[in-house]
């Protein structure tokens, strides 16, 4: 006989009443206990899925069955059988509430002033910040090219925008001569090489429009090839970064002032390109 979960993980009808499942409930309460203790929901999906015990018949633990009993109120409801404490209960929401912000949930208030700037490293178009799992966790999509990141909490781009502008105040000639690789092309040159190769590969490929793309990807390369790491713009933005002091928090002002793009990877690898085109 199949498993049906009309009742929530934990529960057992007996002679037309709802009673505690002596194994799930014992699992109910160890979820919640280390869930308390760190342990995260993929952790835990885990840990049921070799625990022999079934959300339904033939399904995988995932971490949105997690999710859902540690949501479950009727666990410590007048409506079922209390099977926890409701101290642990009201415990493990509070939890989850600090995990959301840290995690997930609404954008960190200190990347909306720069949130523009967050664009995608294989086509350079702006992201698209998406919540998945009630604001479990947070992925970046780019809706021209359609890649995704991985997960990526806010806390985590934070950093990494931090320490790359650092790495620039702590030594501002990284961004002299940085043309001189030459696989070092700009964000839109990329772009275009990417949108050639889409056009080569389309039996419908308008000529007229491949020859346009071939042209704008080549002056773009003839921008690069001939940009000047001494440039004006070059010495000034040295001579501003000079001025300052490795930052220990985001300052919006400072970081507009000197990054034109934030680059994320599909992998998470984050780069940003400052004013000149130098990418750190």
């Amino acid at each position: 006989m199949k498993k049906k979960r009309y009742l929530p993980f934990g529960y057992q009808m007996n002679e037309g009443n709802i009673i505690p499942d002596i194994l799930e409930s014992s699992a109910v309460q160890s979820i919640f206990e280390n869930y308390r203790n760190g342990a995260s929901l993929q952790m835990l999906a885990k840990q049921m899925q070799q625990s022999g015990l079934k959300y339904r018949e033939n399904a995988v633990w995932n971490k949105a069955m997690i999710a859902r009993i540690l949501d479950c109120e009727k666990y410590i409801s007048e409506e079922f059988p209390a099977i926890l404490p409701s101290d642990l209960f009201l415990q493990v929401q509070r939890l989850r509430k600090d995990r959301a912000q840290i995690y997930g949930g609404s954008l960190n208030p200190a990347l909306r002033g720069i949130r523009d700037l967050i664009c995608c490293q294989t086509c350079g178009q702006k992201l698209v910040r998406i919540n998945h799992r009630d604001n479990v966790y947070i992925i970046w999509k780019c809706p021209s090219c359609n890649t995704e990141t991985r997960y990526l909490p806010d806390i985590e781009l934070m950093s990494s925008v931090l320490s790359a502008i650092n790495r620039a105040i702590e030594d501002p000639q990284k961004v002299m001569n940085f043309k001189k690789n030459a696989n070092c092309l700009s964000v839109q040159a990329v772009r275009l090489e990417n949108e050639i190769y889409r056009e080569l590969g389309n039996p419908k490929s308008n000529s007229k429009r491949l020859l346009e793309i071939i042209k704008q990807c080549a002056q773009e390369k003839y921008k690069a090839c001939h940009a000047n790491g001494d440039s004006e713009e070059t010495e000034c933005l040295i001579a501003e970064l000079k001025k300052l002091q490795p930052m220990e928090h985001f300052q919006t002002q400072i970081l507009r002032k000197f990054i034109c793009k934030i680059l994320i990877t599909p992998a998470g690898a984050v780069t940003i390109q400052l004013k000149n085109g130098a990418i750190i």
